[in-house]
């Protein structure tokens, strides 16, 4: 019997999803997740941060972990935060979900800004942190076989016809293009080239004294 045509393709006006429910039990993301323990980078960055004044920054745990995606997964800021979105989970081990995106409330976990993610890793650089931060992640998961030091940089298009069974496939884990020292080092390079001495620095109003403004006396004269 034929389906009957869908009358509405309008989805439902209201939904319920955790985002917990959509990550497998075996996703490498959520293998890494429970093997590093990420909240020891807050006592690292500490001091890099006052206690009474200034606006609250951005969770220094949520920023590292989108760092580690875009060294995993080789995405630059741009390419990572344009995937992100669409992807559950990448939102789940930053912390996110999809109402975070959409609608973002102060009060809960919202997507840092692209930039505060680059000045973020500069500024980490600058007092000798990121490099240590990202050593004391990948170590720990290239122990435990989920991330593999070697690289793969490799490509080949051909289609070939597996000789395998469907039930024999397993995911493999994660091989970064790079190794970490190259990483960092291209990093490094990055925001050399990026650093500007008057990239913080407020626009300057240049006042010309060709330009004249006609008041308003004259300007009526002009009308009549």
């Amino acid at each position: 019997m034929k389906s009957p045509k869908n009358p509405s393709t309008q989805p439902r006006l209201f939904q319920v999803i955790d985002t917990e429910d959509l990550i497998p039990p075996h996703h490498i993301l959520r293998q890494i997740n429970e093997t590093v323990d990420f909240s020891a980078i807050h006592d690292w960055v500490a001091p890099l941060y006052t206690e009474k004044t200034g606006r609250p920054a951005a969770d220094p745990e949520q920023l590292l972990r989108l760092m580690l995606l875009s060294y995993w997964f080789d995405h630059s800021e741009r390419e990572l935060y344009e995937i992100l979105p669409m992807h559950a989970g990448c939102l789940w081990f930053c912390g996110l979900d999809c109402e975070s995106l959409l609608h973002p409330d102060p009060h809960h976990p919202t997507l840092p800004d692209r930039t505060t993610l680059v000045k973020t890793r500069k500024r980490w650089r600058q007092h000798g942190i990121f490099d240590r931060l990202m050593t004391c992640v990948v170590d720990p998961c290239i122990a435990a076989e989920l991330i593999s030091p070697d690289v793969h940089a490799a490509a080949d298009g051909t289609q070939v016809r597996a000789n395998a069974s469907i039930h024999s496939l397993r995911e493999v884990k994660l091989a970064p293009v790079e190794t970490l020292e190259d990483y960092l080092a291209r990093t490094a390079r990055e925001d050399e080239q990026t650093e500007s001495p008057t990239a913080d620095r407020d626009p300057v109003e240049v006042y010309s004294p060709l330009i004249h403004r006609p008041s308003s006396k004259s300007m009526s004269s002009l009308i009549n």
